[in-house]
């Protein structure tokens, strides 16, 4: 059965709401979260909420991560999409609903400090227009490549 329903406002595995706080603490590193293939979103953020996630494996369709409203701290974490976007790529990895990423004061946020991520740099990439940045100031990427795939991973920079 499939999580996503526009009915329903069912976008996502796991949905905070209410002006919630969920951290997500995967001390062993071996915990995952993957959606079904052409389904839904892992997370997404809404009505003032806060996503803190600090380590684990989360494959998502179109974008792992979504903030609606509200915001997701990634402090650590790898990051992949099974379903492309209608670009054919993976530029919605990370996503804000552009409106609310856009508005002043910002409304919806995505603060990267960690993390590993499969053909999408957080520093720089196209989810909120041309050169979106997420990366906390401090924090750098660096980038690999693996089995045909780029990989970007946060890291700080010596001066932290």
């Amino acid at each position: 059965k499939n999580f996503w329903s526009v009915e329903n406002s069912i976008w996502s595995i796991m949905s905070v709401q209410g002006g919630a706080q969920l951290t997500i603490v995967d001390s062993k590193g071996t915990g995952a979260i993957v959606a079904k293939e052409n389904d839904s979103y892992v997370f997404d953020v809404r009505d003032g909420s806060t996503l803190n996630i600090e380590a684990g494996r989360f494959v998502g369709n179109i974008s792992a991560v979504y903030v609606k409203q509200g915001t997701a701290n990634i402090k650590g974490g790898h990051y992949r999409i099974l379903q492309l976007s209608e670009h054919n790529d993976e530029r919605y990895t990370l996503n804000c609903l552009d409106e609310n990423y856009t508005a002043n004061p910002r409304k919806a946020n995505i603060v990267v400090t960690g993390g590993s991520f499969v053909n999408f740099d957080p520093s720089l990439n196209l989810a909120e227009g041309e050169e979106t940045n997420f990366v906390e100031y401090g924090y750098s990427v660096n980038h690999t490549t693996a089995d045909g795939k780029h990989i970007y991973t946060v890291v700080a920079t010596a001066a932290n």
